[in-house]
Protein backbone atom coordinates (compact mmCIF):
# COMPACT_ATOMS: atom_id res chain seq x y z
CA UNK A 1 0.00 0.00 0.00
CA UNK A 2 1.25 3.49 -0.89
CA UNK A 3 1.92 6.08 1.76
CA UNK A 4 1.14 9.00 -0.41
CA UNK A 5 -2.30 8.79 -2.58
CA UNK A 6 -2.34 11.30 -5.08
CA UNK A 7 0.46 13.67 -3.18
CA UNK A 8 -1.12 13.33 0.47
CA UNK A 9 0.27 11.25 2.65
CA UNK A 10 -2.03 9.28 4.09
CA UNK A 11 -2.09 5.62 6.41
CA UNK A 12 -2.54 3.11 4.42
CA UNK A 13 -5.23 1.09 6.42
CA UNK A 14 -7.24 4.14 5.88
CA UNK A 15 -7.20 3.37 1.91
CA UNK A 16 -7.06 -0.56 1.71
CA UNK A 17 -10.64 -0.39 2.71
CA UNK A 18 -11.17 1.29 -0.64
CA UNK A 19 -10.15 -1.13 -3.11
CA UNK A 20 -11.12 -3.39 -4.63
CA UNK A 21 -7.65 -5.25 -5.22
CA UNK A 22 -4.18 -3.83 -4.81
CA UNK A 23 -2.30 -6.18 -7.61
CA UNK A 24 -0.15 -4.19 -10.03
CA UNK A 25 -1.33 -1.16 -7.51
CA UNK A 26 -0.30 2.17 -9.36
CA UNK A 27 -0.87 6.07 -9.59
CA UNK A 28 -1.89 8.60 -12.32
CA UNK A 29 -2.43 11.88 -12.00
CA UNK A 30 -2.71 15.26 -13.60
CA UNK A 31 -2.97 17.19 -10.20
CA UNK A 32 -0.86 20.16 -10.20
CA UNK A 33 -1.35 21.72 -6.64
CA UNK A 34 1.13 24.48 -7.28
CA UNK A 35 -0.81 25.78 -10.31
CA UNK A 36 -4.16 24.74 -9.12
CA UNK A 37 -5.76 23.26 -11.98
CA UNK A 38 -8.49 20.62 -11.84
CA UNK A 39 -7.53 17.27 -12.67
CA UNK A 40 -8.24 14.00 -11.44
CA UNK A 41 -5.56 11.55 -9.99
CA UNK A 42 -6.56 7.90 -10.40
CA UNK A 43 -5.40 4.78 -8.90
CA UNK A 44 -5.27 1.65 -10.52
CA UNK A 45 -4.88 -2.10 -9.90
CA UNK A 46 -4.52 -4.63 -12.83
CA UNK A 47 -5.06 -1.98 -15.30
CA UNK A 48 -8.59 -1.46 -13.70
CA UNK A 49 -9.44 2.26 -12.03
CA UNK A 50 -9.88 1.63 -8.32
CA UNK A 51 -9.93 4.77 -6.81
CA UNK A 52 -10.28 8.05 -8.31
CA UNK A 53 -9.88 11.63 -6.69
CA UNK A 54 -10.95 15.00 -8.37
CA UNK A 55 -9.16 18.46 -7.40
CA UNK A 56 -11.38 21.00 -8.26
CA UNK A 57 -10.64 24.76 -7.57
CA UNK A 58 -13.23 27.60 -8.27
CA UNK A 59 -14.19 31.15 -7.67
CA UNK A 60 -17.53 30.42 -6.19
CA UNK A 61 -18.56 28.13 -3.42
CA UNK A 62 -19.89 24.68 -4.70
CA UNK A 63 -23.21 23.68 -3.20
CA UNK A 64 -22.03 20.07 -2.51
CA UNK A 65 -24.62 19.35 -0.42
CA UNK A 66 -27.36 20.33 -3.02
CA UNK A 67 -28.90 16.57 -3.79
CA UNK A 68 -27.52 16.56 -7.73
CA UNK A 69 -23.95 18.84 -7.28
CA UNK A 70 -21.51 16.93 -8.81
CA UNK A 71 -18.51 18.46 -9.65
CA UNK A 72 -17.05 16.12 -12.82
CA UNK A 73 -20.04 16.49 -14.50
CA UNK A 74 -20.43 12.50 -14.65
CA UNK A 75 -19.50 9.44 -12.69
CA UNK A 76 -21.91 10.04 -10.07
CA UNK A 77 -22.49 9.63 -6.06
CA UNK A 78 -25.33 7.48 -4.98
CA UNK A 79 -26.72 7.56 -1.75
CA UNK A 80 -25.00 10.85 -0.39
CA UNK A 81 -26.32 12.51 2.92
CA UNK A 82 -24.52 15.53 4.46
CA UNK A 83 -21.60 15.06 6.82
CA UNK A 84 -19.82 17.54 9.14
CA UNK A 85 -16.69 17.95 7.32
CA UNK A 86 -14.62 21.46 5.77
CA UNK A 87 -16.73 24.10 4.39
CA UNK A 88 -19.68 21.50 3.20
CA UNK A 89 -19.71 17.72 2.75
CA UNK A 90 -21.59 14.56 1.97
CA UNK A 91 -20.30 10.71 1.95
CA UNK A 92 -22.51 8.79 -0.61
CA UNK A 93 -22.25 4.72 -1.21
CA UNK A 94 -19.50 4.97 -4.06
CA UNK A 95 -17.67 8.01 -2.76
CA UNK A 96 -17.47 11.76 -1.47
CA UNK A 97 -17.44 15.38 -2.32
CA UNK A 98 -15.68 17.76 0.34
CA UNK A 99 -15.13 21.60 -0.19
CA UNK A 100 -13.35 24.48 1.81
CA UNK A 101 -12.33 28.42 1.32
CA UNK A 102 -8.98 28.00 -0.24
CA UNK A 103 -7.31 31.27 -1.83
CA UNK A 104 -5.08 29.53 -4.21
CA UNK A 105 -4.28 30.59 -8.12
CA UNK A 106 -6.98 28.74 -9.02
CA UNK A 107 -9.68 30.50 -7.37
CA UNK A 108 -11.05 31.01 -3.66
CA UNK A 109 -12.26 27.61 -2.77
CA UNK A 110 -11.17 24.36 -3.38
CA UNK A 111 -13.42 20.72 -3.80
CA UNK A 112 -12.35 17.26 -3.49
CA UNK A 113 -14.35 14.55 -4.88
CA UNK A 114 -13.24 10.51 -4.31
CA UNK A 115 -15.08 8.14 -6.28
CA UNK A 116 -14.89 4.63 -6.24
CA UNK A 117 -15.97 3.16 -9.27
CA UNK A 118 -16.11 -0.67 -8.13
CA UNK A 119 -18.76 0.14 -6.11
CA UNK A 120 -22.40 -0.79 -7.33
CA UNK A 121 -24.97 1.75 -6.63
CA UNK A 122 -26.73 -0.42 -4.06
CA UNK A 123 -23.90 -1.50 -1.69
CA UNK A 124 -23.71 0.81 1.47
CA UNK A 125 -21.07 -1.00 2.88
CA UNK A 126 -18.05 1.28 2.00
CA UNK A 127 -19.86 5.04 3.51
CA UNK A 128 -18.12 4.81 7.03
CA UNK A 129 -14.76 3.67 5.27
CA UNK A 130 -15.35 6.59 2.71
CA UNK A 131 -15.94 8.60 5.51
CA UNK A 132 -12.87 7.95 7.36
CA UNK A 133 -10.86 8.44 4.29
CA UNK A 134 -11.73 11.80 3.60
CA UNK A 135 -12.00 12.81 7.88
CA UNK A 136 -7.91 12.26 7.55
CA UNK A 137 -7.21 12.68 3.31
CA UNK A 138 -9.19 15.97 3.05
CA UNK A 139 -7.44 18.14 5.58
CA UNK A 140 -4.33 16.61 5.08
CA UNK A 141 -4.27 17.64 1.27
CA UNK A 142 -5.62 21.37 2.06
CA UNK A 143 -2.24 21.67 4.35
CA UNK A 144 -0.45 20.65 1.37
CA UNK A 145 -2.20 23.94 -1.29
CA UNK A 146 -0.54 26.99 0.55
CA UNK A 147 -3.90 28.10 1.20
CA UNK A 148 -3.94 32.06 1.43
Amino acid sequence: MPETVCGTRIAPGLVRPLLASTDGLDEYSRVDRKEAVSAPCTLRAEGKQVLALFFYWTDGAPQVTEPDYDPSGFQALTGTKPVHLGDGAVVGKNGAVVTTPCRTAGGKHFTLKLYLPQVAPPDAGHRADIERFMRAYFPATVETLDCR
